[in-house]
């Protein structure tokens, strides 16, 4: 009996992530995986950003980008992914979860869903993005973690950067704006970087279409877990880098937060913790056939940049 119940278990199993494989692939058929935009993250490397943040499935072993750049899990009550008509929940993590997580321990690509509270369960970062993803087509791009001080440049470092983020609301949802390098402003909208508050930007989600169109990013405010309890959802933005934090403690690991009134881009935590994961691709120089045009040099796509060869190409 014993071994008919783990027989169905499996087959179950396989059968629901068939399911949610076909309805990612079929989502993504035609769109790209990665935003327009292109982000400098030291002086020699830029980056794109994937399409919304990284969730995780345990019952089947999935990872997925949101569907959207303002969809998150949260908890019982705030949070808008739903899977099987039930409201996904980050409480809700083990290894038996049906529903969705996207809060996660430090570097726990190899077992993204666990919430243990020992640091030394968490001691070596292992990369989410080396996983297959589904909507990506189930190939294995390769998508990463920034680490602690490509945050900081993109943030504080690169060209006009105090002017390239902030605040926002988009489609009802609290987060953080992130635009590219070479920035143009979708017509008839604003933007206002670091306003402070959540009512300065805010757009509709066919206004934020075109933001996105235009390279922008958005990092919803998806709060923190720790253990199973989880905290300041739609109020707090926590973002893992790939960095541990060596200056006091080793328990700890780089990140950045924002909230309403502030931004915290030196920001650390232990490495238990749950926060949000956003990956990145690098993007390498691609020579100009012609000269560029004014239209191609006004476009936040990266028309003259290319992704590296993936695994298969290479081999």
């Amino acid at each position: 009996m014993q071994y008919n119940n783990t027989i169905n278990i499996v087959m179950k199993r396989n059968l629901l992530f068939l399911i949610v494989a076909l309805f990612a692939l079929m989502a993504q058929a035609g769109s790209k995986t990665y935003l327009p935009g292109v982000f400098s993250v030291s002086p020699t490397q830029k980056v794109a950003f994937s399409t919304g943040n990284l969730q995780y499935q345990a019952y089947t072993g999935a990872l997925r980008f949101a569907d959207h750049q303002y969809d998150y899990v949260g908890d019982a009550k705030k949070g808008n992914v739903m899977f099987a008509f039930d409201k996904c929940d980050n409480r809700q993590i083990n290894q038996y979860y049906e529903g969705w997580i996207d809060l996660f321990g430090w570097g726990t690509g190899e077992n993204p869903a666990l919430a243990t509270d020992n640091v030394k369960d968490y001691n070596f970062f292992a990369e989410w993005g080396e996983k297959a993803i589904l909507n990506t087509g189930l190939l294995r791009e390769p998508w990463r973690t920034l680490n602690w001080d490509e945050w900081l440049f993109l943030l504080g470092s690169r060209p006009n950067a105090d002017n390239l983020h902030g605040q926002a609301t988009v489609n009802g949802i609290h987060g953080y704006v992130l635009l590219p390098d070479n920035w143009q402003l979708p017509k008839k909208l604003t933007f206002t970087p670091n306003p402070n508050n959540w009512t300065t930007n805010v757009y509709s989600a066919s206004q934020w279409k075109q933001m996105e169109k235009n390279g922008a990013v958005f990092l919803p405010a998806c709060g923190y877990r720790v253990g199973r309890e989880v905290s300041l959802v739609g109020l707090y933005g926590f973002y893992w880098s790939s960095s541990v934090y060596e200056d006091f403690s080793t328990d700890d690991a780089r990140n950045i937060f924002f909230s309403e009134k502030k931004l915290g881009p030196r920001d650390h935590e232990k490495r238990f913790y749950g926060l949000a994961v956003r990956l990145v691709i690098d993007l390498v120089s691609k020579p100009s056939a012609a000269p560029q045009t004014e239209s191609s040099e006004s476009s936040s796509e990266p028309t003259q940049m290319v992704l590296p060869p993936t695994n298969a190409e290479m081999e």
